[in-house]
């Protein structure tokens, strides 16, 4: 729903030029998603705005305040919850709804392909690799594709942390 929103600003001229709306709608569901689990359980995604980096302004006779960022303290992008709730979103089996860690055996081998650059067909072929060998399903190379261009495509937005 959020990609075919995204889809049609694209369409109207809404979007900034060469934004890529899979990508924007993925990096949405993941910001939705950091902050339910902040606001759930107090850790997650950043808490501040880290675009306003400005000293704040002092007010007459006392000194300028720390940032936005330094009050509140900036946490780490958690990749491996962000990479658990893509594939539980993907969810080949169909147990994601029930079974949180269905998937967490492919978190650490996806990291390091990621990490070592691997691009959509390296992490096509290990995820197709991965659903015959490991969970014994037929991959649908279709879905396998487009799984690995949204992980490569996160993998990007979020500076490859």
């Amino acid at each position: 729903m959020l990609y075919a929103a995204l889809v049609a600003a694209e369409a109207q001229g809404q979007l900034a030029a060469g934004a890529d709306p899979g990508a924007s709608a993925d990096l949405l569901s993941l910001l939705a998603y950091g902050v339910s689990r902040t606001i759930g359980h107090g850790w997650g995604w950043p808490t501040c705005d880290p675009w306003r980096q400005a000293e704040r302004p002092a007010a007459e006779g006392q000194s300028a305040g720390p940032t936005p960022c330094q009050d509140e303290g900036m946490q780490p992008v958690d990749v491996h919850s962000n990479l658990r709730f893509l594939l539980n979103e993907w969810d080949p089996v169909g147990v994601a709804d029930t079974v949180q860690d269905e998937y967490d055996c492919l978190i650490d081998p996806l990291l390091t392909r990621l990490r070592a650059g691997a691009g959509r067909a390296a992490i096509g072929e290990f995820l197709g690799s991965e659903l015959e060998d490991h969970f014994a399903l037929d991959p649908q190379p279709q879905e396998v594709d487009q799984l690995a261009d949204r992980l490569v495509a996160w993998w990007s937005t979020i500076g490859a942390a």
